[in-house]
């Protein structure tokens, strides 16, 4: 799965305060005045982690890290000094003060990195045969070896040691002979996984050497993968002249994590290895579901000059620019209306070949059966959202995105007082309400508090 937004860990507050008349005016801290909830670092920097309320007088603060405590009663902010790897984690802090106390929101904290390959001057020698397909993976996108070949009669690959693993993933800057490598009808450089696909291999690459530059803006400036000598053959005397269609690079499952009122985009990949090449035709369908039935929608793309949606919600579709819809970018996802979970499917054969419809289930049998497909999902993850009752009475200085963060309800000592904490939006997946005191979970054996179960 990859994710496409750190910040796992949405979570939704309304604060009430009960104040009881003999009280007085005395209050515990009601909110935060941050809302961080992602912070990424460079090994052995230093990291602030902020815990500040709208009461910062006479408060102690109390920080853990994955459920477990590790400092008590310091200042509002947190302090990470030269982080290493291990200091990566889930924080939050708790603040009180004589009358109560507030839980705040997590914080992801990621310590980024980039290793250095191990110093060698050998060079591998990758064999592959005239019209097969080779997949250079950089650092950790696959984990049976960084060289895949992709031939008629052997689709598992070569399984080859792994090279350098980095957080957040690292960029790829492909090279031949030293020389850039662009995209080409028989080239393809992979925006999701940073791979390199060279397809329909020929006499032309013999002898070539490949490696790429990694960066990630959180190591050494000058990391470079192992270096890859492609030793080209002759194809075997059965398979030289025969039509042959294989996938070579497939489609991987998207984790999209929306924010409030901003769209969000996924990128799904799908790569053919064709011959002869130009007869290589490639469709994408979208699932949806109509009356408990599956259907399988065409995808076609959206004019490469459409400025904007013509709606908040319509979605653009776009492919790449090889002419084999080799990647498609579908922008402008908004928050799902009843399911958060779509499927998207890529779908290939050779322009003579009389197929079917994608929706009467071919079967594949074997590496030369047509058509070939490959199906992805988009899991759409959106946070929950709650807001205070309209007969609260709410802190006007708590506002903030023009939602008020918390409120205050009046109470005579012994009475009985119901507080109301509403949801606008449970999100996906759907979201768990619980309730806090003082930033402790509600007690089961408090008698004299009454949660209903919905």
């Amino acid at each position: 799965m990859r994710h496409t937004n750190p910040a796992l860990y949405q979570v939704s507050f309304c604060v009430i305060l009960l104040r009881i008349a003999q009280s007085g005016l005395s209050s515990p801290p009601l909110f935060f005045t941050e809302d961080t909830d992602y912070i990424i670092i460079s090994e052995n920097e230093s990291a602030i982690l902020p815990c500040q309320s709208s009461d910062g007088l006479d408060v102690f603060i109390s920080w853990f890290k994955d459920e477990t405590m590790i400092a008590d009663n310091v200042n509002h902010s947190f302090r990470l000094s030269r982080a290493t790897r291990l200091d990566s984690g889930i924080y939050y802090c708790i603040m009180r003060n004589n009358y109560g106390g507030i839980r705040g929101r997590k914080i992801k904290l990621e310590t980024g990195y980039l290793d250095p390959t191990p110093v060698s001057t050998t060079r591998t020698l990758v064999d592959v045969r005239v019209g097969e397909a080779l997949v250079f993976w950089p650092e950790a996108y696959k984990q049976n070896g960084p060289v895949t070949t992709i031939s008629s009669l052997n689709t598992e690959g070569n399984h080859l040691t792994t090279v350098p693993i980095a957080v957040p993933p690292a960029r790829a800057r492909w090279t031949i002979n030293n020389a850039p490598i662009l995209n080409s009808p028989t080239v393809y450089l992979s925006h999701t996984e940073q791979a390199l696909v060279l397809l329909n291999v020929d006499h032309g690459l013999n002898e070539m050497v490949i490696r790429a530059e990694l960066t990630n803006g959180y190591g050494p400036t000058n990391v470079f993968t192992q270096s890859y000598v492609i030793g080209v053959s002759e194809p075997l005397p059965n398979q030289g002249g025969m039509r042959s269609l294989q996938l070579v690079l497939a489609p991987k499952d998207v984790v999209l994590v929306l924010r409030p009122d901003q769209p969000g985009q996924a990128t799904f990949e799908c790569v053919f290895n064709a011959r002869p090449a130009k007869s290589l035709r490639v469709k994408w369908y979208r699932k949806v579901l109509r009356n408990t039935v599956h259907m399988l929608v065409p995808i076609e793309a959206s004019p490469t000059r459409f400025p904007a949606p013509r709606s908040q919600t319509e979605r653009i579709y776009r492919f790449d620019q090889s002419g084999f819809n080799r990647s498609l970018t579908i922008f402008n996802i908004h928050r799902p209306v009843a399911y958060n979970v779509e499927e998207y499917t890529c779908q290939a054969h050779l322009d003579n070949y009389a197929a079917s419809s994608l929706a009467e289930n071919v079967v594949v049998r074997g590496p030369f059966e047509e058509p070939l497909s490959a199906t992805a999902r988009l899991k759409i993850n959106t946070p929950p959202a709650v807001r205070f009752a309209s007969d609260v009475h709410q802190l006007v200085e708590s506002v903030k995105n023009g939602k008020a963060r918390a409120a205050i309800i009046q109470a005579v000592a012994s009475s009985y007082v119901r507080l109301a904490c509403d949801i606008e939006n449970e999100g996906h997946p759907k979201a768990e309400l619980v309730w806090l005191k003082n930033a402790q979970m509600v007690s089961a054996n408090d008698t004299r508090l009454v949660i209903p179960v919905k």
